[in-house]
């Protein structure tokens, strides 16, 4: 392959040597080739003189449009490969920091998840009962002692039937919690909450 600063030059030579050989190749021929003056050129009759050096110079400027034709195309041929030389190095550019994103963004998902699994790990292995949800009031945790204590795990309920279906009732009167009443959805809406009591008696266990 030839590097790109070669491509101009080697073609401008390639451009002059051929013009060099078009050019003799003519003279060579008018060099051979013997006419006679005021001969006959056609059938009607005309008779035309040629004059050699008019045509030397003919055949000359023809050669030299062909390799000015020649150079040209050459230059832009040129510059239509440096230019795709240079989109081809800034794809391969974009395309590397393309994949060093994905890597970054791979180990970052990594780190994520093993942190994750660690959290998870430790939550499961508390002795208090840890429950929570996210910002839609869908419950997405309760780890081994919140589902030893309700007899059940989460689920997709509304905030309105978290009372109902897990037996939240009231440390007082034991009667059962209003949704407004319930400490996980208290804290959902905002509020801080501390050292609150409330009582939790799942139907069939102890």
């Amino acid at each position: 392959t030839t590097p790109p600063g070669w491509v101009l030059p080697r073609k401008a030579a390639s451009a002059v040597l051929m013009g060099r050989a078009i050019s003799g190749m003519h003279y060579i021929g008018m060099a051979a080739a013997t006419f006679a003056p005021h001969a006959a050129m056609s059938a009607a009759g005309h008779a035309h003189a040629f004059d050699a050096r008019l045509m030397g110079v003919a055949i000359a400027v023809l050669s030299l449009l062909l390799l000015s034709l020649t150079l040209l195309v050459a230059t832009v041929d040129a510059r239509l490969a440096s230019r795709a030389a240079d989109h081809a190095h800034e794809l391969a550019r974009s395309i590397a920091l393309l994949r060093q994103e994905v890597r970054e963004r791979l180990k970052a998902e990594e780190a994520l998840e093993r942190e994750k699994e660690f959290l998870v790990g430790v939550l499961e292995n508390l002795h208090d009962g840890i429950v929570a949800c996210d910002a839609k009031g869908t419950l997405t945790l309760f780890n081994r002692a919140a589902r030893e204590m309700h007899g059940a795990g989460e689920e997709s309920l509304p905030p309105e039937a978290w009372a109902h279906r897990y037996d939240l009732r009231s440390a007082e009167d034991r009667t059962l919690l209003a949704p407004h009443e319930v400490p996980l959805y208290r804290a959902l809406m905002g509020e801080t909450l501390r050292d609150g009591e409330i009582v939790v008696a799942p139907k069939g266990l102890p």
